[in-house]
């Protein structure tokens, strides 16, 4: 009654597609995708599959409804004769009686006067309608640029060589890093087997590549990780890595955050053999790193003597370093540039300046005077040195 109020009819079919045919859509995608990379398959062929599979049930789900429809129409005649048969029994005819009635041209009339039920026929629905031509342009649009993106992101996805050489190439990773990285492809559910196995192949150098030739291209990412461990891991059995990793200490120069990071390694491999439980991982690691540095002031300031019962992460610990490292840095370089600033104090150097031009008549002057002196001191001396003796001389002959 309000004519302020505007009312907005709209087609149930058209936003039944903007709204929850979208989501159902990529719902259904998404659970597509899923069974691609179980069964290693593409996800085109998969697609082709199951839009096949969607084809063949849509003919037998309009076969079906024609069988229901027709047996539909035989169930309405078979009621029918119920009807017809109910009418002389009112008059108290018996069962025999009414077959006979039924025969006979009176109740004819009377079922010829009744109006006739209305057949009410099942809606029937076209591949259109089912599977309009709009979900079929996003699903096509959806599948085309997800197989760009998944193109393109396993054509950038390289693993660096190996090779195995000792000593190691600049441009090679050692065997650890290779592995981590493996182990990482390897997790990824968007690339299948053939791709994982294409990968490690291409990352590897001789001799590592003669390593696992004899497997062949059929083996699987597993067999050859098992083959690498054996010719370059570690030999080591968990106890003598978790003996060298308690060995390892504060090289001198060498940073807390970098002194951290050679104890995460060496406890990490240690782990992978065996020789700890990773839930001890932070607790050794912080009692290591305690006590293997050799800066008690960073110690005191972050108070990691304290948290032995409640370890932090390697992340969370290696955080606190660095920000400490940090503030120190920048702490001395302050101090640095406070003390450059500070105005020198005035240093006053004598110079002497001596005339080249003096004259040689001069020069000579001075060395006579300086000989005649040197004469005079002679004969001083002498007569000092024979008094001195004509004294002693004299002593000795005494009375």
């Amino acid at each position: 009654d309000d004519p302020r109020v505007k009312y907005h009819i709209q087609a149930l079919n058209d936003v039944y597609t903007r709204t929850i045919g979208g989501s159902f859509t990529e719902t259904y995608l998404k659970n597509l995708k899923g069974l691609a990379k179980l069964s290693g398959k593409d996800f085109e062929e998969v697609l082709k599959e199951v839009m096949s599979t969607i084809g063949k049930s849509i003919e037998s789900t309009l076969t079906t409804e024609t069988d229901l429809e027709n047996r539909t129409l035989d169930q309405s005649n078979v009621m029918a004769e119920p009807n017809i048969l109910a009418e002389p029994s009112q008059s108290g005819v018996s069962p025999l009686h009414q077959t006979r009635v039924f025969s006979s041209p009176k109740p004819m009339k009377t079922t010829l006067q009744s109006p006739p039920k209305p057949h009410i026929i099942p809606p029937t629905f076209t591949a259109t309608d089912i599977n309009p031509p709009e979900i079929q342009k996003i699903v096509v649009e959806h599948v085309v640029k997800n197989v760009e993106k998944i193109s393109s992101t396993h054509a950038a996805l390289r693993i660096r060589a190996f090779s195995g050489k000792t000593p190691r190439p600049y441009s090679e990773a050692d065997y650890e890093t290779w592995r981590s990285h493996v182990n990482l492809m390897i997790d990824d559910s968007s690339l299948s087997q053939l791709d994982k196995t294409r990968k490690i192949l291409e990352s590897l150098l001789s001799p590592a590549s003669d390593v696992i030739r004899p497997l062949g291209p059929e083996a699987t990412p597993t067999d050859y990780l098992e083959l690498l461990d054996s010719a370059f891991g570690a030999v080591e059995d968990g106890e003598e890595l978790l003996v060298r990793f308690m060995n390892t200490l504060q090289d001198h120069g060498e940073k807390p955050s970098t002194y951290l990071h050679r104890l995460q390694v060496a406890l990490n491999l240690a782990v992978r053999r065996g020789g700890l439980e990773p839930q001890e991982v932070n607790k050794q690691l912080l009692k290591q790193f305690n006590r293997g540095c050799w800066d008690d002031t960073l110690l005191t300031e972050l108070q990691l003597e304290l948290k032995n019962k409640d370890p932090p992460t390697y992340a969370e610990l290696l955080l606190f370093l660095r920000t400490a490292e940090n503030r120190q840095e920048v702490k001395s370089s302050r101090m640095k540039r406070h003390f450059n600033n500070t105005k020198p104090k005035v240093v006053s150097h004598e110079q002497t300046v001596i005339d080249a031009n003096i004259s040689v008549a001069a020069e000579s002057s001075c060395l006579r005077e300086l000989k005649k002196q040197v004469a005079d001191l002679k004969s001083q001396l002498t007569a000092v040195m024979k008094q001195k003796k004509s004294a002693t001389q004299k002593k000795t002959k005494g009375p």
